[in-house]
């Protein structure tokens, strides 16, 4: 019993001892290929075509951006193809490159034609050892929503 206890205990001890990085499941770029379907934020694949309600994310002192992120363009999801998120969903604001869709202004929600997409964005640890100190975020993985088309509300009937 006593041997049983100490392995246990050297066990957790060791795992304990693993960084995140180490403890973290590995998947290959080609997995995600041949056999994975990565889904994001919303729920849904990444570039499958959604019915997208979002409004304009106008930072403020409870809900800050980075001074990186402050650049960028920022929606707050409230629902895809019909489901309501309880708490809207912040992406990044990507609008396609042929008769883009102007980002919602500030108090106004549209829907639009889109599909969630990402990447990684940022600096790795150590980075600044090689290269000059740069305002930035850490290396992480970042969603956008790309919109394609504007949905004009429909019109009350009379």
């Amino acid at each position: 019993m006593k041997t049983t206890i100490i392995i246990i205990a050297m066990l957790a001890a060791g795992v304990a001892g693993l960084s995140a990085e180490e403890t973290k499941a590995k998947v290959s770029i080609d997995e995600l290929h041949e056999n994975k379907t990565l889904v994001g934020k919303l729920g849904e694949p990444f570039g499958k075509l959604l019915r997208v309600r979002c409004r304009a994310f106008v930072p403020d002192k409870n809900k800050p951006l980075s001074k990186a992120d402050e650049s960028e363009e920022w929606v707050e999801i409230m629902a895809a193809d019909g489901k309501l998120f309880g708490v809207p969903i912040l992406m990044k604001w990507r609008a396609f490159q042929i008769n883009p869709v102007a980002k919602p202004a500030p108090g106004k929600t549209i829907e639009v034609w889109g599909y969630e997409t990402g990447g990684f964005e940022g600096m790795p640890n150590g980075s600044f050892e090689h290269v000059p100190r740069v305002a930035g975020t850490g290396f992480r993985f970042v969603s956008s929503l790309v919109a394609l088309k504007e949905i004009e509300p429909k019109e009350e009937k009379k």
